[in-house]
């Protein structure tokens, strides 16, 4: 029997060798064998069913899901001295306005005066003109006429003309000075409609909410309140504070960035609904991206709540939408410091624990989404897992022999706490290659290698009958065996070993 056995260990240790597979065994509810006596070479096992199963051993990294920026979005609403500066400036253009067209108007009335006396003058002098001619004509006086009478005539038709041709250049200028006044004074009344406009503007995004944002007027504030590294901050938890006003968290993916209130729909009022009905706030409330005054009323119960004055209206910046529960790994800003608009203040991520694996292409048939995986954490525990993304684009490293070729792999643990705070670490994820159900197995040792070549198994009573067995999976210090004979039950011997 010792030859036997002896032949036995050497072949098992060709077949464990070749067997680069890590094996996970899953008890059947009976059939459990009786514990070997440890004083005892040889010890009795019972055959008995059970599931065993063949994994792959990979490494991965196990760290934090998500990465986020939070970006301050709140402006707060400017002073009531801001608020009359802007209104002095507004009603200062609105006078220079006023004042500008007087003057214009007066110009024009002036203009239009001296043009009309022109106008007046040269018809005098031109009807003048046309009686010196008619007296001319009727004392029958020619271009050769040398009496007293034509000679005079002709002085008073030349003096006539003069008169006229005066007239008409004395109209020419203040013709072309009416028109140069009317351009010059509509650039005048165009400069101060612009200026009444761009202080309407001014005045406007100053009231309007979130206008600090957009770039508008918004009085700066500091921050009040940040959150500490490490902490994880819940919906409707206050993420950081505003000169005093919370800045609470919401999830949702479509961010805060016009006024909501009564008759604006889209995807960010649904996303307002579903927290504040998630928040305890929504009663008589649908989520159905529709603004209305159920909205107003369940928004006014959540500003009650945080202690801000009740609107009925949420305005950019009050509320931070991320995807979900924020874990802060970075508070970029102090408190005290100034609060701008647009600056990146936190960064964290999701307090839920992933598994990175970078994956040997050449095994990406070994798994797939929705499969379950074990996951051996540093501390030597092991947490039940689930693969959720398997890349598609390859990625190769390093060259000639050194050279790999891998695929992203995520996994998302079933127990998040078992991973504790754990970040950046190694750990072994165990990928199920096959697996059999509810099969007879025995300890490995229990094994025979017969000289005529297979294996065996050795009855554990008198006969010391030899049963030959086809094996199966191996996996964890058992095997799958079958074969005539082979039953549940069937009492073996198994060296200790």
């Amino acid at each position: 029997m010792k030859r036997a056995r002896t032949r036995l260990l050497g072949g098992l240790a060709v077949a464990i060798a070749g067997a680069v597979l890590v094996g996970v065994v899953t008890h059947a509810p009976k059939g459990a064998s009786a514990a070997p006596s440890l004083d005892a070479a040889v010890a009795e096992a019972a055959v008995t069913r059970q599931t065993l199963s063949e994994q792959d051993q990979v490494n991965g990294t196990i760290g934090y899901a998500g990465a986020y920026a939070v970006l301050n979005q709140y402006s707060p609403p400017p002073s009531q001295a801001t608020l009359a500066q802007a209104q002095h400036a507004v009603d200062a253009a609105r006078q220079s306005l006023s004042d500008t067209q007087a003057s214009i108007d007066f110009t024009n009335q002036q203009d239009s005066a001296a043009v009309a006396a022109d106008q007046s003058q040269l018809q005098a002098e031109q009807a003048r003109l046309a009686q010196a001619q008619e007296k001319s004509s009727a004392d029958g006086c020619g271009p050769q006429s040398i009496s007293a009478t034509c000679q005079a005539d002709a002085t008073a038709i030349q003096n006539a003309n003069q008169a006229v041709a005066g007239d008409q250049a004395n109209l020419a200028r203040d013709q072309a000075k009416q028109q140069s006044d009317q351009i010059n004074n509509q650039t005048k009344l165009h400069q101060a409609q612009q200026n009444l406009t761009s202080a309407q503007d001014s005045y406007n995004a100053k009231v309007q909410p979130g206008g600090g944002a957009s770039g508008g007027g918004g009085s700066t504030g500091a921050y009040t309140a940040l959150p500490s590294v490490g902490q994880t901050v819940g919906r409707g938890e206050t993420l950081y504070a505003v000169n005093g006003r919370p800045i609470p968290l919401f999830f949702g993916r479509t961010p805060l960035a016009r006024q909501l209130t009564v008759g604006v729909s889209g995807d960010d009022v649904k996303e307002l609904e579903e927290n504040l009905i998630a928040l305890g706030y929504g009663d008589g409330l649908t989520a159905d991206g529709n603004f209305t005054q159920a909205d107003a009323s369940a928004v006014k119960r959540w500003q009650a709540a945080l202690g801000v004055a009740q609107t009925g209206v949420v305005n950019p910046g009050e509320a931070a939408f991320l995807p979900g529960q924020l874990r802060v790994s970075q508070v970029r800003v102090l408190t005290g410091a100034s609060a701008q608009a647009g600056q990146e203040i936190i960064d964290g991520t999701s307090p839920d624990h992933v598994v990175t694996v970078n994956l040997d292409a050449r095994k990406q048939t070994l798994v797939k989404v929705g499969a379950a995986v074990d996951v051996a954490l540093p501390n030597g525990s092991r947490v039940k897992g689930t693969i959720t993304d398997v890349g598609t684009v390859a990625t190769t490293s390093g060259s000639g022999a050194q050279q790999q070729t891998t695929i992203p792999v995520t996994v998302t643990l079933a127990d998040n706490a078992a991973a504790g705070k754990l970040d950046g670490a190694t750990v072994t994820v165990y990928v199920t290659r096959n697996s059999h159900q509810n099969v007879l197995t025995v300890p490995i040792t229990a094994l025979l290698v017969p000289e005529s070549g297979g294996y065996a198994v050795e009855a554990a009573d008198r006969s010391h009958r030899r049963i030959p067995v086809q094996t199966g999976i191996f996996s964890n210090g058992r095997v799958e065996i079958s074969g005539a004979g082979i039953v549940e039950g069937l009492k073996v011997l198994a060296p200790t070993v």
